[in-house]
């Protein structure tokens, strides 16, 4: 589902990150310039945690995913403020991902190889939450499992992302233009 980036829920989610940074250098959890990274790390987890099990990625999974990063990032008496915007916040990292996290297609792409390279059973990859979000945000990733079901004697089920939800989140992720608050998305974005 196509969402306009909101300037509203930026400055909420920056002011959050900025307090989530700071206690993590705080706590030396990581140095100020690995917190992004940590805060991507943390993301993907929560949410290939959460779609674990699936049988295919849904944009709705995503979304409450987003949901519980966020929630899990306002339990300290520091974020506990942000934790009212949940919802919206959840829902606008989820559709702007990379905004917020300029590493994610990479450490994404990471996580999904180490995945492919460490579950034996491709019956269980193709379940794995990793897998369902990676499918759903990176072009190629398909291939690469195709490719891989059959190396191991297996048939590969293009459903782990319908074709329509991918052309979508592919087309969004192309258009910078579709970030700008007022803008219309093409028909087909929906």
């Amino acid at each position: 589902m196509y969402m306009p980036f909101d300037h509203i829920m930026h400055e909420r989610l920056s002011l959050l990150f900025e307090a989530v940074e700071d206690m993590l250098i705080e706590q030396g959890v990581c140095s100020p310039s690995e917190t992004n990274e940590y805060l991507t790390a943390l993301y993907i987890r929560e949410v290939s945690t959460f779609m674990s099990g699936a049988s295919y990625y849904l944009d709705a999974e995503e979304r409450v995913a987003g949901w519980i990063f966020i929630h899990t990032l306002t339990a300290h008496s520091r974020t506990k403020r942000f934790r009212k915007y949940h919802r919206e916040l959840g829902h606008h990292i989820s559709t702007h991902t990379t905004v917020y996290f300029p590493r994610y297609h990479e450490m994404l792409t990471k996580a999904y190889l180490e995945v492919l390279h460490t579950v034996k059973d491709l019956r269980t990859v193709a379940l794995h939450g990793t897998i369902l979000l990676a499918a759903a945000t990176l072009p190629g990733l398909r291939t690469d499992l195709r490719r891989e079901f059959k190396r191991r004697g297996l048939e590969y089920d293009k459903l782990i992302v319908p074709d329509d939800v991918i052309a979508r989140r592919m087309k969004a992720g192309l258009h910078p233009s579709k970030l700008i608050k007022g803008t219309r998305p093409s028909p087909l974005i929906g």
